[in-house]
């Protein structure tokens, strides 16, 4: 890779942080291209040469969280793995992604967007059912392999995710609620998965 590709990459990742940042601070509507250029060091050319409009600097920014919560739900099952193994790995991954204060600034951000917006809020539900379709795949798979009791996989899925945000993710991102401790991490973590195999397993 030349080193002028690299430093592109390196000025685009800094516009991004500095977005970032902007756009938490002020909200999108208040947030500028200008104060975006100064907050990353870089003339506004060079913003404008990376991301034609503040739209798209925030579309690219809202896309990378959607990558962050497909990672966290890339999940498979696995037949020879317990079943309580499986549900307590997927929900620390969920939890960790929920907690971590700049996922949820820029969601509380997002979620404003999409109270102006219906055509953001359509976007964004179908990205959380595409999103969640790795965990729906895996809820079928533990159904078909007579683990788990067969009901609707989709519902399963918002509900067990529920257990977790309704504790961890909203009280936080709506009410800026402090984080849950270690020890109140595992109960919900725990809480979660005996609740959800207390009344699905097999």
């Amino acid at each position: 890779m030349s080193p002028e590709i690299t430093q592109s990459m390196r000025k685009r990742a800094e516009i991004v942080k500095a977005a970032i940042l902007e756009f938490l601070e002020k909200g999108f509507d208040c947030a500028s291209m200008d104060k975006i250029s100064a907050r990353a060091c870089v003339s506004k050319r060079t913003v404008y040469n990376h991301f034609k409009s503040k739209d798209t600097l925030f579309e690219e920014i809202i896309e990378s969280l959607w990558e962050r919560c497909a990672a966290v739900t890339d999940v498979v099952y696995s037949p020879d793995t317990p079943l309580r193994d499986q549900l307590n790995t997927i929900a620390q991954h969920e939890y960790n992604l929920q907690t971590d204060e700049d996922f949820q600034g820029m969601m509380r951000l997002y979620l404003g967007e999409c109270m102006k917006s219906s055509d953001i809020a359509t976007k964004a539900l179908t990205r959380v059912d595409n999103m969640d379709n790795n965990i729906y795949q895996w809820m079928k798979a533990a159904i078909a392999d007579k683990k788990l009791k067969d009901n609707d996989a989709n519902f399963m899925v918002h509900q067990f995710a529920g257990l977790l945000k309704q504790l961890a993710f909203w009280p936080q991102v709506i009410a800026n609620a402090p984080h849950p401790t270690e020890e109140e991490k595992h109960k919900i973590i725990e809480s979660a998965v005996d609740m959800f195999l207390g009344y699905y397993a097999q």
